[in-house]
Formats: structure tokens, sequence, C-alpha cells
């Protein structure tokens, strides 16, 4: 786990009762560490990384499946 909020920690228990795996991705978009907040999840950069991530999850679980 490298990251962790608290709705997947909800769905971990829940995963580790029921005795089922559980994968969870964080896409992390805004920057706080700059004097202002940038929100990211706006910039191309951000929705262009967000559609990597999901074209490559879904060709693992389908490789995974055959």
């Amino acid at each position: 786990i490298e990251a962790i909020d608290m709705e997947v920690s909800a769905l971990c228990a829940v995963s580790e009762f029921r005795g089922i795996s559980l994968m969870a991705t964080f896409i992390i978009s805004d920057l706080l560490y700059k004097k202002e907040w940038v929100a990211g999840y706006k910039s191309n950069m951000f929705r262009k990384k967000r559609s990597d991530i999901v074209e490559n999850l879904l060709g693992y679980f389908q490789k995974k499946k055959e």
C-alpha cells in the first residue's frame, strides 16, 4: 500500500472480511506543496494519464481472463 483514503480503507476491511482480493488505484491530481493550491484534475496531462491507467488496467485484466 502506497496511499490510502477512507473509502478504500473501508473496502480493504470488507475484502479482508469476505476473503476476496482488492486492488485500488490512486490518481493524484492536485498540487498542495506550492503557495497556492493547483487543481490539476482539469489539465490535459492529468486526463491523458488517467486514460492511460484505465486502458492499461483493462488490458491487464482482459489478458488475465484469457
